[in-house]
């Protein structure tokens, strides 16, 4: 089978060790550019905790002192978002954000230096979401019983679960799901119908395999309308909570874990098989990051195939994608605005779902204004947690007031008053900070293309 190959000039094979912080400018770019700087005086800023920082953490100049977790907690690395704006805004081209993940290691090996054993232990299970996702879909029965009995108390023991945590109990967790993705694919799956069909791996993410598998199911139906044969195979998380924390030697075992896992499932299929991800930041870190972590020679090429879902429905599908949609007026589902995930941005792809939904005439789009266009402040498990729940709101607030602004003043509930925009985003955080922060529904693209497919067959290739 000829491979689906996505045309890239990424450098996936390199590391700081051969992108030097050396080739800093000095221009500030990044700290104009990072939303934690214009939000939190106590964030030094990307240039300091990323390049400089960098410099020298064997000791700079002869006779300087090695830095240390001490002065990474002192410089605020901690706050980091890792949402990659700094690396878009860098005349250099440098992964700015890489060398501030150094820092973030040390701030984070520090905080650890002053906790007990049960936080250090509650911590890493927050932090592995291959674990933690497991044991909230391992329980997913006995919450929706409790939520069917009494919503109030299992509310309030759910925020109480959060907050021994450590993440703010001012959190929802999404409602558990009935059916796991891993079941639904396997009870759809009509393999005499599809064993002509080429295959592609779907790298669902934690998200879609732990807490929501509807967005997977609406990528599953699309793949599936545009002629493709999807595969589900095993796979862990992509290991952008434990960078974002800077966890990299727990990023790094996902990472080689991955490349086991997916190596083995293309080679099985008679590969290479593109993996296809509806989730921006596990896009991201199979991309860019498994490259780096992993060092071996056949990460680069996996990192060739991997695609973002709505480059690979504009890319290599959308032709099938056309004869399985028709373009029409638009839809009952009424407004739509787009809020475009930074992790999505750092890709390169730009934000193709929106040209795609206007070309099917899925829905009228709104444009909440350019404040939109900026970070929601969730950055995954940043926003989760207890102390970052606050500020993740603050460093959100410009995005999060446009988006507002659409919602339906209160009070108006006249019968025949327009349903309100539904915000979509590619991110499965970003649409879980809109939606508590606004009101606001949310959705992922992809789900608005799976309403609209006509009940035909799905087309041949």
């Amino acid at each position: 089978m000829k491979p689906v190959e996505r045309p890239t000039s990424e450098p996936n094979s390199l590391s700081p060790l051969d992108e030097t912080p050396g080739l800093c400018l000095g221009c500030s770019a990044c700290v104009t550019a990072c939303p934690v700087t214009a939000a939190d005086g106590r964030f030094a800023g990307p240039k300091t905790l990323g390049p400089a920082f960098f410099r020298r953490l064997a000791g700079g100049w002869p006779g300087q002192p090695d830095l240390g977790p001490e002065q990474a907690l002192s410089l605020g690395a901690d706050l980091c978002l890792q949402c990659h704006q700094c690396d878009l805004a860098c005349p250099a081209g440098l992964p700015v954000s890489w060398f501030v993940r150094q820092a973030k290691a040390l701030a984070v090996a520090g905080e650890a230096g002053g906790r007990g054993p049960l936080a250090r232990s509650l911590e890493r299970l927050v932090t592995d979401q291959e674990r933690f996702g497991s044991l909230a879909a391992r329980t997913r029965r006995l919450r929706r019983l409790a939520y069917t009995l009494s919503p109030k108390l299992a509310r309030a023991a759910e925020a109480t679960v959060l907050s021994v945590l450590g993440l703010s109990p001012a959190r929802r967790l999404p409602p558990p799901p009935p059916v796991t993705l891993s079941r639904w694919l396997a009870s759809t799956r009509r393999p005499q119908d599809e064993r002509d069909r080429p295959p592609v791996i779907l790298f669902a993410g934690c998200h879609a395999r732990f807490y929501d598998p509807g967005v997977g199911r609406a990528a599953v139906t699309v793949l599936r309308a545009a002629g493709y044969r999807v595969l589900l195979p095993d796979q862990v998380c992509c290991g952008s909570p434990a960078l974002g924390r800077g966890r990299l030697d727990q990023a790094a075992r996902a990472a080689a874990a991955n490349l086991r896992l997916l190596t083995q499932a293309s080679r099985s299929s008679r590969g290479p098989v593109p993996v296809v991800s509806p989730c921006p930041s596990c896009t991201l870190a199979l991309r860019r990051d498994l490259p780096r972590l992993t060092r071996a020679p056949e990460a680069r090429e996996l990192a060739g195939r991997v695609w973002d879902l709505g480059e690979f429905l504009d890319g290599p599908a959308r032709a099938s994608l056309d004869r399985a949609l028709r373009p029409s007026g638009p839809e009952p589902k009424g407004a739509w605005a787009y809020h475009m995930p930074c992790h999505l941005r750092a890709l390169g792809t730009g934000p193709v779902f929106p040209g795609l939904l206007e070309h099917y005439g899925l829905g009228r789009p709104l444009d909440p204004g350019p404040a939109a266009d900026g970070c929601c402040g969730m950055a995954g498990l940043a926003g989760l947690r207890r102390e970052g729940y606050e500020r993740s709101l603050t460093v959100g607030s410009p995005a999060l007031g446009a988006y507002r602004r659409l919602a339906r003043p209160a009070g108006a509930t006249a019968p025949d008053a327009p349903p309100e925009p539904t915000v979509l985003s590619d991110c499965p955080a970003c649409r879980w900070q809109i939606a508590e922060a606004t009101g606001l529904p949310t959705a992922h693209p992809v789900e608005w293309l799976a309403d609209a497919l006509r009940p035909a067959t799905p087309p041949s290739r």
